[in-house]
């Protein structure tokens, strides 16, 4: 997976990621016939070595293909809202995150966590609001930016 495709799975937040399952397993389908068909160097062992190829590397690649293409060529004017910031909190294991809970704005009627990078994070205050860029996306996956401008 380049990092492109896996800044686009972090960077950008969608509303629903249930329209893109379908499409990422096609490309992941699509990925693998290719693969199994005209690879010669790799050999599998087991059954199992297939599905974790096609589920860890194609898959995760695709899934960020899709989030990519929905937003980046996605140039459609946004809906601006704004929510106020109820919470804030840090998330860390292998890798840190940045989470603010917002309240409801616009098309999200439920109060929510939003992964935000870590300069937005140490920005932003609770009980502030920020402003919410809201996209339909190219693909039609709902998509937003948080900035506290």
């Amino acid at each position: 997976m380049t990092s492109y495709h896996a800044r686009a799975i972090g960077d950008l937040d969608v509303l629903d990621y249930s329209p893109i399952w379908p499409t990422s397993v096609l490309i992941t389908l699509a990925f693998l016939f290719v693969l199994l068909m005209k690879q010669q160097e790799i050999t599998f062992k087991k059954k199992l070595d297939y599905l974790t190829v096609s589920g860890l590397v194609l898959f995760a690649y695709s899934f960020g293909t899709v989030i990519h293409i929905n937003c980046y060529y996605d140039h459609s004017a946004a809906e601006q809202y704004t929510a106020k910031v109820l919470d804030k909190r840090i998330s860390s294991g292998k890798s840190t995150s940045y989470y603010l809970k917002l309240s409801t704005w616009g098309p999200q009627n439920e109060v929510d966590d939003v992964s935000v990078s870590k300069a937005l994070y140490n920005r932003t205050e609770v009980g502030t609001e920020v402003n919410i860029y809201f996209r339909n996306g190219i693909l039609e996956i709902p998509w937003f930016i948080v900035r506290n401008e």
